[in-house]
C-alpha cells in the first residue's frame, strides 16, 4: 500500500514537474520569439525612418532645384522684357518717320520722285533719320525664347508698320518710283493683331497704321506685364499669336 501511495505520488509529482519544464520552455521560446520580433520591427522601423529622411531630402533637393530654376528663369524673363521695350522704345526715331509718312499722299508723290529733285530734297530735308543703325542694334530676336509668343507677336507686328513706313521714306529719298511695300499685307498684320480697329484700317489704309501704334505700344507693355505675373498665357492668346506671326512672315517674305 505504501508502495502504491509512493509511486502515485511520484507520479502526480513528475508530472507537475513536467508541467512546469513544458510552461518554462514555452515561455522562454515566446519572450525568444517576442525579442526577436521586437528587435526585426525596431530594425525595419529605423530603415523607415531613415529611408524617409532620405525622401525628404531628395524631395527638398528637388523643390531647392525647381526653385532656383524658376527664380533663374524669372531673372531671363526680365531681362528679355527689359530688352524688348527697350527695343520699342529704340525705334522712336522710325515712329517720327511714320509721323511724316502718314500725313503724305504716298502714292502721288512717289510718282514725281523719280523726276523731280525738289521732291527728294524736300523729304531728305525733312526725315533728318538717315542713320538706321538702331534696326541693326535692336536685342529683340534674343528675347523671344524667354517671352510669350503674344508679345513677340505684337512687337514684330509693331516693328512691321515702322519698317515699312521707313522704308517708304527712304524710297521717297531716293527718288524711286517703285512701291516695294505692299499696303495690302501689312494691314491684313495689323487686323489679326487689333481685330476691333479692322473699320478704321479699311477706311484709312496704311496711312492710319501710324495712329495705331500707341495702342499697340500699350499691348505689347500689357503683355510684357502679364509674363512678368507669371500670368499662363490662354490658348487663344497663342491662337492668336501663331495667326500673327504667319502673318507678318508673309509680308516679310514679300517686301
Amino acid at each position: 500500500m505504501e508502495f502504491l501511495l509512493s509511486t502515485v505520488v511520484s507520479s502526480i509529482m513528475i508530472s507537475c514537474v513536467l508541467w512546469l519544464m513544458k510552461n518554462w520552455l514555452l515561455t522562454r521560446i515566446s519572450l525568444g520569439i517576442k525579442h526577436e520580433y521586437d528587435e526585426k520591427l525596431e530594425e525595419l522601423r529605423s530603415d523607415l525612418k531613415a529611408k524617409e529622411t532620405q525622401i525628404e531630402a531628395i524631395r527638398r533637393g528637388a523643390l531647392n532645384g525647381i526653385a532656383d530654376k524658376q527664380k533663374i528663369l524669372h531673372e531671363y524673363r526680365v531681362k528679355a522684357a527689359e530688352e524688348l521695350w527697350a527695343s520699342v522704345l529704340a525705334l522712336a526715331p522710325a515712329k517720327q518717320t511714320s509721323g511724316l509718312i502718314s500725313v503724305v499722299k504716298y502714292e502721288q508723290i512717289l510718282e514725281y520722285s523719280k523726276d523731280d529733285p525738289r521732291v527728294k530734297d524736300m523729304f531728305t530735308m525733312l526725315d533728318k533719320n538717315d542713320n538706321l543703325d538702331y534696326w541693326k542694334e535692336s536685342k529683340a530676336f534674343k528675347t523671344r525664347l524667354f517671352l510669350s509668343e503674344l508679345s513677340w507677336a505684337l512687337y514684330f507686328a509693331y516693328s512691321s508698320i515702322l519698317g515699312i513706313s521707313v522704308l517708304r521714306m527712304q524710297t521717297l529719298k531716293i527718288g524711286l518710283s517703285e512701291d516695294f511695300t505692299k499696303g495690302a499685307s501689312i494691314l491684313q498684320v495689323v487686323k489679326k493683331v487689333l481685330p476691333h480697329q479692322e473699320e478704321f484700317i479699311n477706311q484709312h489704309g496704311i496711312n492710319g497704321l501710324h495712329y495705331l501704334l500707341e495702342e499697340l505700344e500699350l499691348s505689347i507693355l500689357n503683355e510684357l506685364k502679364s509674363v512678368l505675373d507669371g500670368k499662363d498665357t490662354d490658348k487663344e492668346s497663342i491662337l492668336r499669336a501663331s495667326e500673327i506671326i504667319a502673318e507678318t512672315e508673309k509680308l516679310m517674305k514679300n517686301v
